[in-house]
């Protein structure tokens, strides 16, 4: 079928992704679309698993709680989660900056890095937000001037009062970590000077607080690594690192495809705006210095959807874009153990972004993921053609092969991952797409086949199906889990057109993320 949407009229509901629209849709099939693999062993090429690199997290007390840190350790299992990046390690919730400037306490900054440093797991050190002593203002709103803040959990957003006390601050907090764990170890960490320029406009305030906190760091270790800007929407990157040449250790960014980069009348007409403005961005910093994107998902404000198969297969398709541009892709956020909004009970609720629910019900994203973790470390040229020929502007269809690792998986040849996405404002169909492979004896083999669409691992749909509970019963939380679980299925291989080729035929529904294993045959 194919969807004309109305950004504001998207909902999930009952298994399939319902489209309320202010016109009648169109509807269309497409077939004739053939994904080619010539070979499984010809000029592999790097493939860096640089999505799993960081994932995003709210503000720096959640990882004090025990459910937080049972879904990030399941993580590093399921997922390959390497690193953690959240705001707030300074917020007076966290108990840094006690009853004067200069008196720091550090223990619950430990309580949240040491769990993690356990499992393996490094952060992305935001250094954020103002403490309210070193910010000269009340964040109880009385007696005296109140503080700006962000979120429902009131994070300061305003330059300090004296530059050399947030010097202080940030060199007593390195020092501390170097010393309960090891310069070799922080010398791995990141460190990240604010977040998004709040209340630190660019160039001034932000590039003195960026310069108190390099001195800082840096006076405890030269190794350890610092940068910036940390902007929203691919902001002023060539400025920063033309204002501090040479004084960064790494460029880092954020950006949604829900942001007027892509949005915005003028900037629409690309459905692969996402990652061309990335790789925009990637060009203005210099060639060899990491460039990351410590922010993103399919959709800012749209946590409807983030429940769908739409995220997996953005993901899907640009993995292979971004691959080799980007050094950490930071998807922001793991769970919905998250209170920029509030905490809310319910398992799909609020400005929630995770890829789990509070509950740890993984949403279609968390098994695209799942399905990247474990693949090898190099990729085989692809092809798509649309009935014989190149693929027109703005299609859908996109694939990729991954091969594994010599000695992994001695039967198997490739993983070809395939998916059909657009942005929600472009339209898209259901496909019929042929996966031809190498190989000679097509006859009684199969191929396993996992399936992210509207029909399968759909966890959403499983929830609504109950009535949408705001508070499930261990039994309704076991049937939505299940739910959300995908599978694979095995499907028949028959004889491709040409000798040495067989084939794998599937049909694609609007936002499906697919993973093909194919033997050797």
């Amino acid at each position: 079928f194919l969807y004309f949407i109305d950004r504001s009229m998207m909902v999930a509901s009952s298994g399939t992704l319902v489209v309320a629209l202010a016109v009648v849709a169109t509807v269309v099939a497409c077939s004739g679309v053939e994904v080619t693999v010539p070979s499984f062993t010809d000029s592999p090429t790097p493939f860096p698993h640089f999505w799993k690199r960081c994932f995003g997290s709210g503000h720096a007390r959640l990882a004090l709680r025990a459910d937080w840190q049972d879904q990030l350790r399941e993580m590093r299992e399921e997922l390959g989660i390497e690193r953690v990046r959240f705001h707030g390690i300074f917020d007076d919730d966290m108990s840094v900056v006690l009853d004067s400037v200069g008196n720091y306490e550090f223990f619950n900054v430990d309580q949240v890095y040491k769990p993690m440093v356990k499992m393996g797991v490094k952060p992305i050190v935001e250094l954020s937000f103002m403490p309210a002593l070193l910010a000269g203002c009340n964040p109880y709103k009385q007696n005296g001037r109140d503080c700006p803040t962000v979120m429902h959990y009131n994070g300061i957003v305003t330059p300090p009062t004296n530059f050399s006390q947030w010097t202080d601050l940030v060199q007593n907090f390195a020092q501390h970590l170097v010393d309960v764990f090891g310069v070799e170890e922080v010398r791995t960490w990141h460190f990240e000077v604010w977040n998004e320029l709040w209340g630190m406009p660019y160039p001034t305030q932000y590039l003195q607080l960026y310069d108190a906190s390099r001195a800082a760091i840096k006076a405890v270790d030269s190794q350890l690594q610092i940068g910036g800007p940390v902007t929203m929407q691919c902001q002023y990157i060539s400025e920063f690192v033309s204002d501090r040449a040479g004084q960064f250790d790494f460029v880092s960014t954020h950006l949604y495809p829900t942001d007027p980069n892509c949005t915005a009348p003028g900037n629409r007409g690309d459905i692969d705006c996402f990652a061309n403005t990335i790789k925009k961005a990637r060009s203005q910093a210099p060639a060899n210095m990491p460039f990351f994107v410590t922010e993103y998902n399919a959709g800012l404000f749209r946590p409807e959807l983030l429940y769908s198969s739409y995220a997996a297969a953005f993901i899907f398709r640009n993995v292979p874009l971004l691959s080799n541009v980007i050094d950490i892709w930071s998807y922001w956020t793991f769970t919905d153990i998250f209170e920029e909004s509030g905490m809310h009970g319910a398992p799909f609720a609020g400005f929630n972004y995770g890829i789990q629910t509070n509950r740890g019900i993984k949403k279609p994203v968390y098994r695209a993921f799942e399905l990247l973790n474990g693949i090898g470390n190099k990729r085989v040229a692809t092809t798509v053609t649309y009935a014989g020929a190149a693929p027109p502007v703005n299609a859908t269809i996109t694939a990729f092969t991954v091969i594994p690792d010599a000695g992994t998986l001695d039967n198997l040849a490739a993983h070809v991952f395939v998916s059909n996405f657009a942005p929600e404002d472009y339209p898209i169909a259901t496909t019929n797409v042929t996966v031809a492979v190498p190989g000679t004896t097509c006859a009684g083999n199969s191929a396993a086949v996992w399936t992210i669409d509207a029909q399968n691992a759909n966890a959403y749909a499983a929830w609504e199906a109950l009535g949408s509970p705001s508070y499930p019963t261990d039994t309704q939380l076991a049937f939505i889990k299940n739910q959300s679980v995908v599978r694979p299925r095995q499907v028949a291989v028959t004889a491709g057109a040409s000798p040495g080729s067989c084939n794998v035929a599937l049909e694609l529904l609007p936002y499906s993320a697919v993973r093909i294993d194919v033997s050797r045959m």
